[in-house]
C-alpha cells in the first residue's frame, strides 16, 4: 500500500449514514482533495456513499446495491446492516467486533460485525481506486497510500487505534483478493467472502493503516 507520495494518505469518514473520502497530499493543510466514491458507487451524491451492507439469498451487496436490494426485500423483515461508525465507538470495541450478526442481517449466521467492518471497509478501498482512476490529474499512486480513519468517540484512542489498524490491513487483502465484484450490483458470494477474510487474518497487507484523526466537519478529512 505504498505510494511515491511520501506522506501522502486517504482520510476515510465512516459517518452514520453516509461514508466520504479525501486524500492528502501531506505538505500542509490546503492540499486536500474529496474524493468522488459516491459517483464511484453509483450513489446519489457524488461525495458520499451509503453505510450499508446487506445480505441476501447466500450474496452480500454494499452501499446504494444494498440499500436497493433491502428495498425489493421488505417483506423477508430483514434488515441491512448500517452506521459502521457505531460499532467503533462501542465501549468495549473488541469484544463488540466478536458479536455475531443478527440473523435479522445475516440470515446465514457465519458473519460477525468484525467482518462486516473489514467487508466494508475492503468495498470502500474499490471505490477509492475507481474514483481516483477516474479523477482527472490525479495520479494511480495516490489509491495506494495508506488509509487513515476519523475517530468517533472512542473510550480507550491507542486500543482503538491497535484495533483498526489491523481491521484496515485485513481490509486491503480482502480488496486485493476480491477485487471490483465488491462493487457488483449483483453482490458477491457469502463464500467467496468468508474465503477472503480467512485468508486476510492469515495475511493481511501491512501499511495499509496511516492513523486516526479527530473527526471535523465537513469534507476536508484530513
Amino acid at each position: 500500500m505504498r505510494s511515491s507520495f511520501e506522506g501522502a494518505c486517504v482520510c476515510l469518514d465512516l459517518g452514520t449514514a453516509m461514508s466520504k473520502a479525501s486524500v492528502w497530499l501531506g505538505a500542509h493543510e490546503k492540499d486536500v482533495a474529496p474524493l468522488p466514491i459516491g459517483l464511484a458507487a453509483g450513489a446519489d451524491h457524488p461525495l458520499l456513499t451509503p453505510s450499508a451492507m446487506y445480505v441476501d439469498d447466500g450474496r452480500i451487496f454494499f452501499g446504494p446495491n444494498a440499500l436497493k436490494r433491502a428495498e425489493q426485500g421488505l417483506d423477508s423483515r430483514r434488515n441491512p446492516i448500517v452506521s459502521f461508525k457505531m460499532i467503533l465507538s462501542a465501549r468495549e470495541i473488541e469484544p463488540t467486533l466478536a458479536l455475531k450478526l443478527s440473523r435479522a442481517v445475516d440470515p446465514s449466521g457465519t458473519l460477525c460485525h468484525r467482518d462486516g467492518i473489514v467487508l466494508y471497509l475492503a468495498y470502500l478501498d474499490q471505490l477509492i481506486r475507481h474514483a481516483v482512476e477516474n479523477e482527472p490529474g490525479m495520479s494511480l499512486e495516490l489509491a495506494l497510500a495508506p488509509r487513515r480513519l476519523t475517530s468517533p468517540n472512542w473510550q480507550s484512542f491507542d486500543e482503538a487505534r491497535h484495533i483498526i489498524a489491523v481491521l484496515v490491513d485485513e481490509a486491503a487483502a480482502v480488496s486485493r483478493d476480491i477485487g471490483s465484484t465488491l462493487c457488483a450490483s449483483e453482490g458477491v458470494s457469502l463464500q467467496r467472502v468468508r474465503t477472503a477474510l480467512d485468508a486476510a487474518r492469515a495475511e493481511p497487507v501491512r501499511g495499509a493503516f496511516g492513523g486516526v484523526r479527530i473527526h471535523v466537519r465537513g469534507l476536508r478529512l484530513c
